[in-house]
C-alpha cells in the first residue's frame, strides 16, 4: 500500500469503566492542575487533562455532558469505514473514488459519550421541540496555527455518523435531559500535524475549553 493510501491508525483508544462514564474520568498525573482540574495556560485558554468536559455554550440552556471515547486519524477515509458521500466538508480534497485525501490533509475521526444533565436548546438553535440539539457546536482547533484574530485555527464537522436522523438540521440528533447516547464527528485538517489537535468547545476561541486527542502519526 503506498504512503497515500496508508491509513494512520489511532493513536488514542481510551479504555473507559461505565463508572467514568457516569461520573467523571482519570486526570494526568504529569501536568499540574487548578482547584476545577484544568491547566490554564497564559494565552487564557483551558486544557483539561481528562477526556469528559462540560458544555454549556451559547447553543443551548443548561449543561450537556461529553467524553471523547476514541480519537484515529487517517490518510483514507475509506480506512475509517467513511465514504465521499458522507461527507460535508472539504470534499474537493477527497478522491470520490478511492477515498484518499490530497497530499497533507488528514481525516480525523473522534467518537463522543454525550448525557444530557439538564440542558434545552437555546433560542436560535431550537427547532420544534426541547430534545433536538447540534452536534457541530464542537470543533476541531489546531493549537499550533494562532489566527490574526488571536484565535485557534479550527476546523467545521465534514461528519456525523447519526446523519439524517432529524430532518431539521444536518448535525441535529435528540437527548431527552438524563439520558445518553454515543456519535461519532469526522473533520478533514489542512495539515497532519495532528499532535497539536484537539476537540474545542467553540470555533478556536483562547477562551474555550480544549480537550487533548493525544494523537501521533503511524506511517
Amino acid at each position: 500500500m503506498s504512503d497515500k493510501n496508508k491509513a494512520m491508525k489511532c493513536l488514542s483508544v481510551l479504555v473507559l469503566a461505565v463508572s467514568l462514564l457516569l461520573s467523571g474520568c482519570s486526570g494526568n498525573s504529569d501536568v499540574t492542575l487548578n482547584s476545577d482540574g484544568d491547566v490554564i495556560t497564559d494565552d487564557r485558554e483551558t486544557i483539561t487533562a481528562e477526556s469528559c468536559f462540560y458544555y454549556n455554550g451559547s447553543a443551548i440552556e443548561g449543561t450537556m455532558k461529553f467524553q471523547v471515547l476514541s480519537s484515529s486519524c487517517y490518510r483514507n477515509i475509506n480506512d475509517a469505514g467513511i465514504t465521499y458521500n458522507d461527507l460535508f466538508e472539504a470534499v474537493d480534497k477527497v478522491d470520490p473514488t478511492t477515498g484518499v485525501l490530497t497530499e497533507d490533509f488528514t481525516f480525523v475521526l473522534i467518537e463522543l459519550y454525550v448525557e444530557n444533565v439538564d440542558a434545552v436548546p437555546a433560542e436560535d438553535y431550537k427547532y420544534s421541540d426541547d430534545v433536538t440539539f447540534r452536534a457541530d457546536v464542537l470543533e476541531l482547533a489546531d493549537l499550533s496555527q494562532k489566527m490574526t484574530s488571536g484565535n485557534y485555527k479550527s476546523y467545521y464537522t465534514a461528519y456525523f455518523s447519526e446523519r439524517g436522523e432529524c430532518e431539521e438540521h444536518l448535525f441535529a440528533y435528540r437527548l431527552n435531559q438524563g439520558e445518553s447516547r454515543t456519535f461519532t464527528l469526522g473533520y478533514i485538517t489542512f495539515t497532519d500535524n495532528v499532535e497539536d489537535f484537539y476537540l474545542c468547545t467553540t470555533s478556536g476561541n483562547v477562551n474555550s475549553t480544549f480537550v487533548p486527542l493525544n494523537l501521533t502519526l503511524d506511517e
